[in-house]
């Protein structure tokens, strides 16, 4: 009977097989991957970081990562074999007890440390009590299915409970040759205790109040008329500044840095950097290439990638069934119809599905196969063609510098002066070699990191201020205002830069002028520029006050009054304070769209406003004056929040979420600091990944 039982389930069963197979494949994959990249030999044991007054090096580091893989990994298949046994397709969480990068690993060690020093043991017992009641919790966290208590019992019956043979099952057939029983579950037992630690942080008290406050800042909203006063307009009116006036204001901001939200004397002048980029924009080069592909080309490609990218499993006997023109498939060995003639209606007859391998049409996935062809397609010619321009323009001039560099330090070395000028730079060159590959040159003016960051750069840089380190969507670095002013950031160093909407870019750096206090002469127009903007920003300010009481006398009526001053009158759209977050993004503040840069302060008065009330409020960068009244409001009431659909509880899970998270991050902090590693420390590996991703 045992094989009558497999002949019966054989699809699903060996469905399960694969899947087994699959996954001790792929994960086990991916973990030696890790554990054989990281350098070895005594040679590559570079020191990582240095915690309690001793040196960790890369062995250390690996070590730990190791036993953290390995716990990872476990959990990871032992969760696969639940879900395999009982035929759900779900994703499973791949890194329960953490990521193994070198950041996350010294954050390990620390915690290590501190779990020694209060005491707190590794425990089998309780390592295998936690193996068989949180992996199937922790699945339907991951998966957002957590919420709902019906939901829970209904995944848990399905996927039932964790028992020491599966325990068994899973180091069996997984881990038996690669760790012994006992370094596994000591290897376990260590990440859940460090686990334990992290979250003695806490968080802070949530109350109600807190949950009616966030949900008042995400569902109620609020539209304003606003009469605006830009501070500009009142220019004319101040007069001309005296010499003496005009140094004292100079000597009270010579030190300081202009910022665009802080209305100071700011006079310093900040780091400055220039930049050249040549780019290309792939969307334009796919849809040219996806319109001249050939029907064999993409037939070719469907033909040679079908078994790896669009095979279809399998159908269980179950499908294979309802799929079957009869009820039964009782005709399955008689396909050429000899001992059963085909009658007049077998033609509308559906054929019996076969059992061979199965694949989506080409019809279903032409269209995304182009596309992903074509995208293929230009990534390589612009790579051919980024590199054709570094091999002309980019690389020679780089290794010029190089040599003279190469020279200057070892005079030095030598005790002469080494000063031997670097190379002048022409910018023709890169000129005249992006217009024979048909790239678009483009060369900034000399920028500080707050214009570059501002929010109109794009305005004056266009879509490369959108752009970010790397060449691949997916994985992006930092962007590029704040990659071009770090201190990796080489001058003459050729580094590709992607948006997300797909122009490439490769620029490199040509001036980097660091900040430095002018001399008053210097600066002169633009101390005079403030001493003005500033007595206007008086007279705007005065000017917005007296309106609004005027406006106040008559009855807080912002739209009448505007008429009748013949001010233009603005009108918001319904705003909430809040965003909701979607896809997992965190909430973010929200902004009227037809005022000027509002800043937090000004939606704070505006969301405070009650009817017939007039406030005034600058923007953020203190260059308008608003005057605004309570256009309209659309309330909440706790009914909304605690009803049957009402977020009452994913409020509460977020405040808790946030809650627990600030205050493990304190503690994490805290951590550190009496580890002695500092604020600033970046691992090796991460400086290694940003060089890496420089062409």
């Amino acid at each position: 009977m045992p094989f009558e039982t497999f002949r019966r389930n054989q699809r699903p069963m060996l469905a399960v097989f694969a899947l087994m197979a699959m996954f001790a494949f792929v994960v086990s994959d991916s973990l030696m991957n890790y554990l054989g990249s990281r350098p070895s030999g005594v040679n590559n044991d570079e020191v990582i970081a240095n915690l309690h007054g001793k040196d960790i090096k890369a062995s250390q580091i690996g070590e730990m990562a190791n036993q953290r893989a390995f716990a990872n990994d476990f959990v990871t298949k032992l969760l696969s074999l639940k879900l395999a046994t009982a035929q759900i397709g779900l994703p499973v969480p791949q890194t329960i007890f953490g990521t193994t990068d070198d950041r996350s690993i010294v954050d390990a060690l620390i915690l290590e440390k501190e779990a020694d020093r209060l005491g707190i043991p590794i425990n089998h017992e309780a390592t295998k009590i936690w193996l068989r009641e949180a992996p199937i919790q922790i699945l339907l966290q991951t998966l957002g299915l957590a919420g709902s208590e019906v939901t829970m019992r209904t995944f848990r019956d399905r996927i039932g409970t964790i028992k020491n043979e599966d325990l068994d099952a899973t180091y069996q057939t997984f881990f038996t040759t690669r760790i012994p029983d006992q370094l596994l579950i000591n290897s376990i037992g260590n990440q859940l205790r460090l686990l334990q630690v992290r979250t003695l942080g806490g968080g802070t008290e949530v109350s109600p109040l807190d949950v009616y406050e966030d949900f008042k800042a995400e569902a109620e909203t609020v539209s304003v008329n606003a009469v605006a006063f830009p501070v500009d307009a009142y220019l004319t009116q101040v007069g001309e500044p005296a010499e003496a006036d005009l140094k004292a204001l100079f000597e009270k901001g010579s030190q300081t840095e202009p910022k665009r939200t802080v209305a100071a004397p700011a006079f310093k002048i900040p780091r400055r950097v220039q930049i050249e980029a040549i780019s290309a924009d792939t969307t334009t080069i796919v849809a040219k290439l996806t319109a001249r592909m050939s029907d064999e080309k993409i037939k070719e490609a469907y033909e040679s990638r079908k078994e790896a990218d669009f095979s279809l499993p399998p159908l269980a006997p179950e499908e294979s069934l309802k799929l079957s023109p009869l009820p039964q498939d009782l005709f399955a060995g008689d396909a050429a119809a000899k001992m059963t003639p085909k009658g007049t209606a077998d033609s509308q007859v559906p054929p019996a599905p076969s059992d061979g391998p199965r694949f989506r049409p080409l019809d279903e996935v032409k269209v995304s196969l182009i596309e992903e062809l074509a995208r293929d397609q230009a990534r390589e010619e612009i790579d051919l063609k980024f590199s054709q321009v570094r091999e002309e323009v980019m690389n020679p001039f780089a290794d010029r510098i190089l040599a003279v560099e190469e020279d200057n330090e070892a005079a030095r070395d030598e005790g002469q002066a080494g000063n031997k000028p670097i190379p002048t730079y022409d910018s023709k060159l890169l000129v005249d070699s992006a217009k024979k590959f048909e790239l678009t040159y483009e060369k900034t003016s000399l920028l500080s990191q707050e214009e570059a960051t501002a929010p109109d750069a794009v305005l004056a840089l266009g879509a490369i201020a959108d752009a970010r380190l790397g060449t691949e969507i997916g994985d992006l670095g930092d962007n590029f205002s704040t990659e071009i002013f770090s201190t990796t950031f080489k001058n003459f160093d050729a580094t590709a830069f992607t948006t997300i909407i797909g122009r490439r870019y490769m620029i490199w750096k040509i001036a980097d002028e660091p900040a430095r206090v002018p001399t008053f002469d210097e600066v002169k127009p633009a101390v005079v520029a403030y001493w003005k903007l500033e007595k206007a920003r008086g007279l705007a300010e005065k000017a917005a006050k007296d309106f609004a009481e005027s406006v106040t006398k008559k009855n807080g009526d912002l739209k009448v009054e505007s008429s009748t001053a013949k001010r233009a009158l603005i009108v918001t759209a319904p705003t909430a304070k809040v965003a909701t977050g979607i896809s997992g993004m965190p909430a973010r503040e929200n902004q009227f769209a037809e005022l000027s840069e509002p800043g937090k302060a000004l939606m704070d008065a505006a969301f405070k406003l009650s009817d017939k009330q007039v406030a005034v409020e600058p923007n953020s960068t203190t260059s308008i004056y608003y005057v605004m009244s309570l256009g309209a409001r659309k309330s909440v009431n706790p009914e909304e929040l605690y009803g049957p659909t009402g977020p009452f509880l994913r409020l509460v899970r977020s405040a808790m979420a946030d809650s627990e998270m600030e205050g493990r991050d304190i503690w994490m902090k805290e951590l550190r600091k009496k580890a002695g590693l500092t604020s600033d420390w970046v691992p090796p590996s991460e400086r290694d990944t940003k060089a890496n991703k420089k062409s």
